[in-house]
């Protein structure tokens, strides 16, 4: 599962997206659980995780459908270890606790590298500024590539 916890309009969200292996046809899949309301605490992402899977279970916290991962980002509640403890003590992953393995998001550390060396390359992007980084938002939208 991977998850992410916000907050729009005074309304904490989890976002939480399922992926797994298939056998007979090789490849990953994916699915959107939901997107409900949750707190912001890890124990608040525990409960709301475990109303999420009980939609798909036949029975609630019937123990199926144990998580083999999870990957959260690194800041606010409902993140790594501490969600995958809380989340173990309702059922949520698999018996075995060491099996279950926990990644937190790189994704965001990439945005920045990449942000911090086009600023560093072609200057900070804004609507008052004439610069490269502006050219790219003001050419990119009217472009068509063929191909």
């Amino acid at each position: 599962m991977a998850c992410d916890n916000g907050n729009k309009k005074g309304v904490g969200h989890l976002v939480k997206c399922l992926s797994w292996w298939t056998r007979d046809d090789p490849q990953v899949k994916t699915q959107l659980l939901d997107l409900d309301a949750s707190g912001g605490t890890s124990k608040d992402c525990a409960n709301g995780t475990c109303a999420s899977i009980n939609k798909i279970r036949e029975v609630d916290d019937d123990g199926t459908n144990g998580l083999h991962g999870q990957t959260t980002d690194s800041g606010g509640g409902g993140v790594l270890e501490d969600l995958h403890k809380k989340m173990h003590l309702l059922g949520l992953c698999v018996p075995d606790f060491d099996l279950c393995l926990i990644a937190n998001c790189c994704i965001h550390s990439l945005q920045v590298q990449l942000s911090n060396a086009v600023k560093a390359s072609f200057g900070e992007g804004a609507l008052d500024k004439v610069d490269a980084t502006q050219l790219l938002h003001a050419a990119l939208p009217s472009t068509r590539i063929s191909g």
